[in-house]
């Protein structure tokens, strides 16, 4: 009755020991491709309506999109040389950032920023490398006295 004591003790033993041995190595096991692989690069950033403005007036190559609904856009107007794309009909937002240049910077706005966050958020997902999100959305351009003009529809 001994021996088979100290022959199960034993077993545990060794059991106890290959258990601690493996828990160590998979702690200091390398990271595999996919741990190790990095997301793109994503520079995005909230704009004020004063360096928008400084933006748009120095020609850089935006693409702006107002993402509220064209009712809204009919009563404040929209920013000059803004696309439309309503951000609540999430599967024509989708599809028409689909079709857009993914290395052109674009800016969104809403009502107060809101939507136009939500918005940032597709677009990085989908790929987009610089993102603006305009701070306070239309409230703080017209608050700011910046140039709207009104909406007729998307021209491309």
């Amino acid at each position: 009755m001994k021996k088979l004591s100290i022959l199960l003790s034993l077993i545990f033993i060794s059991f106890s020991l290959t258990a601690c041995f493996q828990a160590n190595n998979s702690k200091t096991k390398a990271p595999s491709s996919s741990e190790t692989a990095e997301k793109p690069k994503v520079d995005r950033s909230l704009v004020n309506a004063t360096a928008l403005q400084q933006k748009i007036s120095a020609g850089e190559n935006l693409r702006i999109i107002d993402v509220r609904t064209a009712n809204e856009l009919k009563e404040t107007g929209i920013i000059k040389g803004a696309y439309h794309l309503d951000y609540r009909d999430r599967a024509a937002f989708q599809k028409g950032l689909m079709g857009m240049d993914r290395e052109q910077p674009v800016v969104f706005y809403c009502a107060k920023g809101g939507r136009s966050k939500g918005a940032s958020n597709i677009a990085e997902g989908l790929g987009f490398k610089t993102i603006y999100d305009l701070e306070g959305g239309m409230t703080d351009w017209q608050a700011a006295k910046q140039e709207t003009v009104e909406w007729f529809g998307n021209k491309e």
